[in-house]
């Protein structure tokens, strides 16, 4: 096989070319895309065509599950492309990339190869083509922003048995972390946060359409299953109103009950005070596709777990040194260990804290948010 052949007419020596095949093997990677990889500590795998590695163990928690689904979407046919933009890991470098991902079929129609062809963005930049959706008296950046920060950045909580520290840091004014509870008449509470794929104005708007529609959707309590199905449908109708997809975690907490309920679509697992990182199963991003998927609960005690819950965004997780090496969700575990003598408040400056060491005067490369939950049981 030549898979030189499959790079897209449209390439350019400067674009970023990779092709995986349907056990997510790198097979073929172009010259720009080797000195890339060079460039930001990723040396072993800078020579595919000798090596076949799967490039999802080379990525962290987060990333790995949101990738996992998107390939396996893509080979088996549920979605037909998947776009996106990213943003250069090097420590001291912003460079942004609009990364296109689409399966190439053998003769038998079975898709056999995963194309990646990323090209270089002026920064601030939005390619052609992408739309933002606007809510009803949403329009324009201003109005944008003022619901971004009073509906995500300073949400407030006042819960009955559930006590709350967060903190959300948009990489721009405002961003793509979403932040969401919901009390319901029986004193359940469902508590979200989601990560909006993107940057700045474009994810905000996606972000408070989240929000929008969950405020909708638990009108009528719901399985949370059911929730997050109807929340994807709905992020996908109309057609046009689709620009991107978002990774999250939904947790149902049941007052008086050392239950409790976790949806994880796509999202790095939340970390408890007793049970450590959590082992979940993954559903995949919501906004991706239409096609029939499940979401599936998992049901576990916080007496197991503990009574203490921190989750979190890959901004913090992959927010690097100056040396390029990536913060990690062992080094947080680690960090929120030592937190659990603390007030919840104390516990979260502490953990904001212990990142801004490791990342010194590295650049942030993305939203960041951070929350701590308290469960009385």
């Amino acid at each position: 096989m030549n898979y030189r052949d499959l790079i897209p007419a449209s390439a350019t020596d400067d674009d970023l070319v990779w092709i995986l095949d349907d056990q997510l093997k790198l097979v073929w990677a172009n010259a720009a895309w080797q000195d890339f990889a060079r460039a930001n500590r990723g040396e072993d795998i800078a020579h595919p065509e000798n090596q076949k590695l799967n490039l999802l163990d080379h990525l962290s928690g987060s990333q790995r599950e949101r990738w996992k689904s998107i390939s396996t979407m893509l080979l088996d046919g549920r979605l037909k492309r998947h776009e996106e933009e990213f943003i250069c890991p090097a420590p001291a470098q912003r460079r942004q990339y609009h990364l296109s991902v689409y399966p190439i079929p053998n003769a038998s129609g079975r898709s056999t190869w995963l194309v990646h062809h990323s090209r270089l963005l002026p920064d601030n930049r939005t390619p052609p083509g992408r739309l933002a959706w606007q809510a009803p008296g949403m329009e324009g950046s201003e109005v944008n922003a003022r619901s971004y920060q009073r509906q995500v950045m300073d949400r407030q909580f006042s819960l009955q048995y559930v006590q709350v520290a967060c903190d959300v840091q948009p990489l721009q004014d405002i961003g793509g972390d979403v932040l969401w509870h919901h009390e319901y008449a029986n004193g359940q509470v469902d508590f979200l946060i989601a990560d909006v794929m993107g940057h700045g104005e474009t994810a905000a708007r996606i972000a408070n359409r989240i929000l929008l529609l969950l405020d909708t959707l638990t009108r009528l309590q719901t399985p949370p299953a059911q929730l997050i199905a109807s929340l994807n449908r709905a992020m996908l109708d109309p057609p046009s109103a689709r620009v991107t997809y978002a990774t999250g975690i939904l947790l149902r907490l049941t007052p008086q009950s050392e239950q409790i309920e976790i949806i994880s679509f796509g999202h790095a697992a939340p970390i408890f005070s007793r049970g450590g990182v959590l082992q979940l199963e993954h559903g995949p991003p919501v906004g991706l596709s239409d096609a029939f998927v499940a979401w599936s609960p998992q049901v576990l005690s916080l007496r197991d777990l503990g009574d203490r819950c921190l989750l979190y965004s890959d901004g913090v997780t992959e927010q690097f040194d100056p040396a390029g090496e990536m913060y990690g969700r062992e080094r947080l575990a680690r960090s929120f260990a030592r937190s659990l003598d603390l007030p919840l408040g104390q516990a979260l400056a502490h953990l904001n804290s212990d990142l801004q060491t490791h990342r010194g005067d590295a650049l942030v490369k993305d939203d960041r948010l951070l929350c701590l939950l308290q469960c009385n049981i």
